[in-house]
């Protein structure tokens, strides 16, 4: 037997181009049913179930199969329906409910179609369009689709973010924006329907422009055709279109972006040309004409073929140049009509000499091999016109011999942490030194650099110095002319001062390792200025314990309590020297020791039947995801250790072995604590408790039994 039921969706909030997404049936609460089976949203429902599935209509007629019982019975029928919501992939849902009575026989008791409507999801406005007021003034516009009850806009600027500028809280299908905005602008709009349900999809967006900004002054040059103004690059990027003036006369108008650059044919030879230009754009948007900015300065003044006037930029002039490489004399074409260099002569002599001239095209410089002495240079140059300009005014060079520099300090071996550096000057013509620069290196890596002016030929590196290898490089300057640098490497070596005094012993009284050390008094070695002492576990990788520069006994509370600890002491000379002493302590505690404080000077320990369980571990989580029925497992970066200790005290403590002990120990307010054990453990963690729990009529009169945890 099946039953049938008919379900209609109702509501004007359901689209034509959507779908119902999930339609499902089921029977609960039947009596005499025993078994369960999954619908196709993933629960388990009391009955059977037969058509589920995905519908792409309105109404649709699913079935439940036979076998649900042969008399006559009572069944609650239920149907769920989902629709897509607009704006973020979520579901509407209605639900429906309903009684059937089962015949004998497979007849139908109860048979009725129903409706009910489904909740209210916003909808994208229709018609949204845009409306230039003015530069700074945008009309926006829509129409108003039900059941949307409000109004959201938003504007991008040039292409950035969308940014929602408002919402409105009526129907209204109008909105005006007047801030942010200017000329210069591409603004793009779009509006979405707001319910109390939620956001609808966002309307396609509408653009609208502002006026183009002011352009640059345009690059202009003479070309075979006439005069060539501006390129696509002076323009602001949203204008389609440009006018240009030629001294207040328009000479091209409403011309595309596509025509620059532009050529201004055939001018007037007998009058000098300048121009200046603007961009316009057809249309700002709905409801605005064409759009055009404001020109720009003025470009330089051209004029038709005339000869340059007199190159400028000479250079050198007045300075000083090497002889032993070319002099490049370099200089400016400076055109009367905008055209460029075609030719150039050039010419140079020692003073009341003939001149040497030499010539070329386009290049502005020329290298010209000069010997040590006074020199004077003259250029001129053409353009398109036929006549070459005037010459240049004169400008003068002195070229001398190239100086040198040689180090005299320091030498092949240094013995000091602060080095004067020294060097001689030497320069053919006599020239003095006007310029200096030292730097100092180590491992071809420049590690300090001074510089200086005047004829100084010393200087003191402010940095100390350490034992090895090091390089000095020295030049000097006269005038523009640097001289090679001159580079000497060498050794560093400093006497070592006598070794320090080192001595240690394990302490179980104090659980740590007594440790003396300090500078040792020769009259031979160099001054002693600092010791360090260090601990290592390995003899490799060392830890700074103390420091002084007297005789001094420190305690060791983070020392191996069953195993080997390395110590070393270091002395130092003030420039660097060194010399040690290694010793190696021993110790033997057969305790659980557990420390505290700010340098783990609080000690305890738990001398008997100590017992140590350590617990490892990775953090882990459980996450649940739609669709599965069981949990997936993550595992993170977070490890774990996790120390019990338990052992026994007595009441009346022996040295740090008492209940006293532990309770200091767990009213510290330093949060780190250091657990050692007889097997050479040294782990550092937190502790989460000590419990101290005493056991009566034990052998050992008045114990007690301490437990705690470290991780």
């Amino acid at each position: 037997m099946r039953f049938q039921l008919f379900a209609n969706y109702i509501g004007a909030d359901i689209a034509a181009n959507e779908s119902i997404v999930d339609v499902r049936i089921r029977c609960a609460n039947g009596p005499g049913a025993t078994s369960a089976t999954q619908s196709n949203d993933g629960g388990s429902h009391v009955g059977s179930i037969d058509g589920i599935g995905t519908f792409a209509s309105r109404s649709q007629t699913p079935f439940i199969p036979s076998g649900l019982g042969a008399n006559a019975q009572r069944w609650n029928l239920e149907a769920r329906v989902r629709i897509p919501h607009n704006s973020n992939g979520s579901h509407a849902n209605a639900i429906i409910r309903m009684i059937t009575d089962w015949g004998p026989g497979g007849s139908y008791g109860q048979e009725g179609t129903y409706s009910m409507p489904l909740p209210t999801i916003p909808r994208t406005p229709t018609n949204v369009a845009v409306e230039r007021l003015s530069d700074t003034s945008m009309r926006v516009t829509w129409d108003h689709v039900s059941p949307s009850t409000r109004g959201r806009i938003q504007r991008r600027i040039n292409g950035g973010a969308w940014q929602t500028i408002y919402t409105m809280n009526t129907t209204s299908g109008t909105f005006t924006n007047s801030s942010g905005l200017g000329a210069n602008l591409r603004v793009d709009y779009r509006v979405a329907g707001v319910t109390d349900a939620g956001v609808s999809a966002y309307s396609s967006p509408v653009t609208v422009y502002t006026t183009p900004g002011t352009p640059l002054a345009p690059a202009v040059s003479r070309v075979a055709e006439g005069i060539r103004v501006a390129s696509a690059s002076t323009l602001n990027t949203h204008a389609t279109h440009f006018d240009i003036q030629d001294d207040g006369v328009l000479v091209a108008s409403a011309q595309p972006v596509s025509n620059l650059p532009w050529v201004h044919e055939d001018p007037n030879p007998a009058i000098a040309h300048r121009y200046r230009i603007r961009g316009r754009r057809a249309s700002g948007g709905i409801g605005s004409s064409t759009l055009i900015g404001s020109y720009s300065p003025y470009s330089a003044t051209v004029e038709l073929l005339a000869p340059p006037n007199p190159p400028t930029g000479l250079t050198p002039n007045g300075g000083v140049a090497a002889d032993d490489m070319d002099v490049r004399l370099q200089w400016v074409h400076n055109p009367v009509d905008a055209s460029d260099q075609s030719d150039y002569e050039l010419r140079y002599r020692e003073p009341d000499d003939a001149w040497t001239t030499l010539a070329g095209d386009d290049e502005t410089f020329r290298d010209v091999p000069l010997t040590a002495g006074d020199w004077e240079w003259q250029v001129r140059t053409k353009g398109e016109h036929p006549d070459w300009s005037n010459w240049s005014s004169t400008a003068t060079v002195e070229v001398i011999s190239r100086p040198g520099v040689a180090i005299t300090q320091p030498e092949d071996e240094w013995d000091a942490a602060i080095l004067p550096v020294t060097w001689t000057w030497f320069q053919e013509q006599d020239r003095p030194q006007t310029q200096w620069q030292v730097q100092l290196l180590q491992d071809s890596e420049v590690i300090e650099y001074r510089a200086g002016v005047g004829a100084a030929t010393s200087f003191t590196l402010p940095r100390h110095l350490t034992e090895g290898e090091w390089t000095v490089r020295v030049r000097g300057r006269t005038g523009d002319v640097w001289s090679d640098w001159d580079e000497t490497t060498f050794q560093v070596v400093f006497d070592p001062p006598a070794a320090p005094a080192l001595a240690g012993e394990w302490d179980e009284a104090q659980g740590g390792v007594s440790l003396s050390f300090g500078p040792v008094d020769d009259e031979v070695a160099p001054e002693t200025v600092r010791v360090v002492l260090e601990r290592s576990f390995d003899g490799e990788e060392w830890h700074s314990i103390a420091e002084g520069t007297e005789p001094t006994e420190v305690v060791d509370w983070e020392s191996l309590s069953n195993g080997h600890t390395w110590y070393r002491s270091t002395s130092f000379t003030a420039p660097g020297a060194a010399a040690e002493t290694v010793i190696v302590v021993e110790a033997r505690s057969s305790a659980v020791w557990l420390s505290g404080g700010s340098g783990f000077e609080i000690t305890g320990r738990l001398p008997y039947d100590p017992k140590v369980t350590i617990t490892v571990g990775r953090e882990t989580a459980l996450k649940q995801y739609a669709g599965r029925s069981k949990p997936v497992v993550y595992r993170g970066e977070a490890l774990s250790r996790i120390v019990q200790i338990q052992g026994t005290v007595l009441d009346q403590a022996v040295d740090n072995a008492g209940i006293d002990h532990l309770t200091e120990l767990s009213h510290l307010s330093h949060p780190v604590f250091l657990f050692r054990s007889p097997r050479g453990d040294r782990i550092y963690g937190s502790i989460s408790a000590i419990n101290l729990p005493r056991r009566f009529g034990s052998s050992l009169p008045g114990s007690g039994t301490a437990c705690g945890s470290t991780g």
